[in-house]
């Protein structure tokens, strides 16, 4: 080969190399740079240019870590239920980006990819409240399964301005440390309170912090169901009657 040759192979090689590099750094690409650290939902979510991976906590000695999906000003935390993580909640998650929300889901301390930390649940909601309102959103709402319920429903009174409402599927009156019959009394946004019927101790515990609510704030709903948590509300496996009671609460007190 001459030298006039190699120097046209030489050429053509940089050229190439160049322009790999520009289409590996085109600020136009859709798929986001890689976070640092652990990613929540990381199993079940398999888009992650539809999501913006958040960790926070640190206002609480924790390191949280969740996802936001959807875009607007009304923003909703979703609070998982024990032995779970931000994953049970992305189904229905979905459906509330789709109605224009908002949405931040993320793993509790101890749970999916969050270290354990000494953090209170509600303490923990309330974060994720700062957190997704750093992100956009002007007005939350707060909605938890069980444990996260409890957490929800803790966190209400914490939470500065106060969340636009509050939802707690089949919550306890108490999860561990972390008291939402406690809380009640000084809750300061509408509520509603749902528990399946056939679902154990739950709807007794949902009466409980019901009558506890200060007057009026307070809505009960116990469905002929025995789904417990999350699965009373999410399409294709919960109760027609909550799906559609929580969507016209959600509406009523924080439009999309």
């Amino acid at each position: 080969m001459s030298f006039r040759d190699n120097l046209a192979t030489l050429a053509a090689v940089t050229s190439l190399l160049v322009g790999t590099a520009a289409c590996q750094s085109d600020p136009g690409s859709k798929t986001p740079p890689a976070p640092a650290g652990p990613i929540a939902g990381e199993q079940c979510v398999d888009d992650r240019s539809q999501v913006k991976d958040l960790k926070f906590g640190q206002d609480i000695g924790a390191e949280l870590y969740g996802f936001v999906l959807g875009k607007g000003k009304a923003g909703v935390v979703l609070a998982h239920q024990n032995q779970s993580d931000a994953c049970q909640w992305l189904p229905f998650g979905e459906e509330l980006a789709e109605r224009g929300y908002l949405v931040l889901l993320f793993d509790f301390a101890g749970f999916g990819v969050s270290p354990t930390t000494g953090a209170d649940l509600g303490k923990q909601v309330a974060s994720a409240a700062a957190a997704l309102k750093g992100q956009g959103a002007t007005t939350i709402v707060l909605i938890g399964a069980s444990m996260g319920g409890t957490a929800v429903l803790a966190a209400a009174p914490a939470v500065s301005p106060p969340p636009a409402a509050v939802i707690s599927f089949s919550a306890p009156a108490s999860f561990g440390a972390t008291s939402a019959i406690g809380a009640v009394p000084a809750l300061p946004s509408p509520a509603l309170l749902v528990a399946g019927r056939a679902d154990g101790d739950f709807p007794r515990a949902a009466e409980l912090l019901h009558g506890s609510a200060p007057a009026g704030k307070a809505t009960l709903l116990v469905a002929e169901s025995g789904e417990h948590g999350w699965a009373l509300v999410t399409d294709g496996i919960g109760d027609k009657d909550v799906r559609e009671a929580t969507f016209a609460f959600l509406t009523k007190h924080m439009p999309a």
